[in-house]
């Protein structure tokens, strides 16, 4: 019986030891993530997927789907794991996908409307 303890206690350690770095690390890699949104999602962009990046470095989700998909993050704040997972799930879905396509759509758009202006402008005597 006292193997069997050690050996539960020795894995309950590691186990927890774990669980601590890896949920460290997702906690780093949330926050890089959050900064990256912060410093090059130009204002007013609207997002993807009901969510929102505050120049705070709030980022917050609001799902019409239900509150259980609801979170909310703050940059070099301590994040729960339930806000980790939430935010872990949306990468997964495919949020990174959707926000690469928006910016490439606004991205078009803006090109096609400087160039309209450029043209005008062109036109316009001097």
């Amino acid at each position: 019986m006292s193997n069997s303890l050690t050996d539960s206690v020795a894995r309950l350690q590691r186990a927890g030891s774990e669980h601590s770095q890896q949920t460290k690390k997702l906690r780093i890699a949330a926050d890089n993530l959050l900064t990256w949104l912060k410093n090059n999602i130009p204002a007013g962009f609207n997002l993807p997927c009901h969510c929102e990046i505050y120049p705070s470095g709030e980022f917050l989700r609001r799902s019409p789907g239900g509150v259980d998909a609801n979170f909310k993050m703050t940059i070099s704040q301590e994040h729960s794991v339930d806000s980790l997972m939430k935010f872990s799930y949306l990468i997964e879905e495919g949020f990174l996908d959707q926000l690469s396509q928006a910016l490439e759509v606004d991205a078009h758009r803006f090109k096609d409307a400087a160039e309209k202006t450029e043209s005008f402008l062109a036109k316009v005597p001097v």
